[in-house]
């Protein structure tokens, strides 16, 4: 089991809530049975929100970066996000999340969208975290992020900036995201991408994903493809992870969701071929 998330949600009144969040996260599915599989505390952290529009994040809890890297697996059409987000750590590639989306800070976030009536606007969320995954920090200096995301009727565009450390080394990014939803403008066409620009781990990193995807009319299926690529060294040579992805979504009920995806992937001089059975249920 790739993913297992236990949830306790706790409102304390209309303006503070809590939420602590239980993980079993396995090593990816390309990882091999030489990585294991961890069981940790995912988030632990208070909201609250002095007006509708307002909300104050204190503890451990997930970041905002981009749309692949914030969102959870029930969003993404794909089983995993992209290789310059996570990372593929058979390969030996980790991404600008390569420990996964969550750190410990405080967030301020503006959601527009809880106040006007068509559910539009612009969300700003800035951070200071300690730029440490889920671990403790070992010095003082933080890391600061900022993630603006305007939500339309067709879609959403963005920006995200984070500019911080890891180990002592620089761990600073830039990035840019757009998606269009299907059924909308394009019909039953949806489109989605984002770049990513950066460093950490002592090199120059960039990548990049277009994704298209096509729902069905006449039964409850999703068919998508996405192109990406992960250059993990802008100072070496054919080093660069490219795949392409293939997927089909088939929503069983309206809560059992089952996906197949076949993945045709290179990185330098290796494939990295996949073929992933993904199942889902929403309680």
């Amino acid at each position: 089991m790739r993913r297992l998330y236990i949830n306790i949600i706790a409102p304390f009144n209309k303006e503070t809530m809590a939420v602590v969040t239980w993980a079993g996260v396995g090593p990816g599915f390309r990882a091999g049975p030489a990585l294991t599989s961890e069981t940790d505390w995912a988030n632990i952290f208070v909201d609250y929100k002095p007006a509708p529009e307002w909300t104050i994040r204190m503890g451990q809890a997930p970041n905002y970066f981009g749309i692949d890297t914030s969102e959870g697996s029930s969003g993404r059409l794909t089983p995993e996000r992209f290789a310059a987000s996570e990372g593929l750590p058979a390969l030996g590639l980790k991404g600008l999340y390569f420990a996964g989306p969550w750190d410990r800070g405080v967030w301020i976030v503006n959601d527009q969208r809880a106040v006007t009536e068509d559910k539009t606007g612009l969300r700003t969320a800035f951070s200071v975290h300690n730029g440490n995954f889920r671990n403790q920090d070992d010095d003082n200096h933080k890391n600061i992020s900022l993630d603006l995301e305007y939500f339309t009727q067709w879609g959403q565009f963005g920006a995200s900036w984070l500019d911080g450390q890891f180990a002592a080394v620089d761990r600073d990014a830039f990035g840019l995201n757009v998606r269009v939803l299907p059924n909308g403008i394009l019909g039953q066409w949806g489109f989605q991408a984002e770049w990513l620009d950066g460093e950490w781990m002592g090199t120059d990193r960039d990548g990049w994903y277009g994704q298209a995807s096509y729902s069905f009319a006449d039964h409850p299926g999703r068919a998508y493809a996405r192109y990406e690529e992960f250059d993990p060294d802008a100072d070496t040579a054919d080093d660069e992870y490219e795949a392409l992805h293939l997927g089909y979504i088939y929503n069983i009920t309206p809560l059992d969701q089952v996906t197949l995806e076949y993945t045709l992937g290179e990185c330098a001089t290796m494939d990295a071929d996949d073929i992933i059975v993904q199942y889902q249920r929403k309680l």
